[in-house]
């Protein structure tokens, strides 16, 4: 789970593998601004993957509503940065979701440039190599290693079918404590 970040969108939930970017950041303007090459980064991200950006959590935009609108384009599932994104109000209109530690105005022209794609990122405990998966509603991230992807699946869907029929039961007035026990439920 990766905590500090805010989720933005009207997605409900995105999924897929996780294709990383790293990122050198300085908070006054020193790189050339070719080298904020977001554009660059959204097209070549597969369709269907996660694209999670390592802005070494900075308060410098990395992401506004045209890289959304453009991610969008390509098929991308979702976003997360580590760093800042910008255009709040807009990116919630869309059916995309982002995840961000910052929402800032600072552009990231002359201050971001993407150093390293396909690089194994560490936030914090978390240990992200690209080709793992994000799960991202609007509560939170959860990053998992592809080798269990599998299993969390199974075990999710019969989660998912447990809180199915715990709802039912409630919905014919069954109290909180005897519909869980019925259902086996925690």
């Amino acid at each position: 789970m990766i905590d500090g970040l805010r989720v933005l969108g009207q997605r409900r939930r995105a999924a897929g593998p996780i294709e990383t970017v790293l990122a050198e950041v300085e908070l006054v303007p020193r790189y050339p601004v070719g080298e904020f090459s977001i554009g660059h980064q959204i097209e070549i991200t597969e369709p269907g993957t996660i694209l999670m950006i390592d802005a070494l959590g900075k308060p410098v935009s990395n992401w506004g509503g045209l890289a959304t609108r453009a991610a969008m384009g390509r098929g991308i599932a979702a976003g997360i940065i580590r760093g800042g994104v910008r255009d709040v109000e807009e990116i919630e209109t869309l059916e995309f979701l982002l995840a961000a530690a910052h929402v800032t105005p600072l552009t990231g022209k002359g201050r971001i440039r993407y150093v390293e794609r396909a690089a194994t990122l560490q936030w914090g405990d978390i240990r992200i190599v690209p080709g793992d998966w994000a799960m991202i509603d609007r509560t939170g991230v959860v990053v998992l290693p592809a080798d269990v992807v599998g299993e969390v699946a199974r075990r999710a869907a019969e989660m998912e079918a447990s809180d199915e029929r715990f709802v039912r039961l409630l919905d014919q007035g069954l109290g909180f404590e005897d519909a869980r026990r019925r259902v086996g439920h925690f």
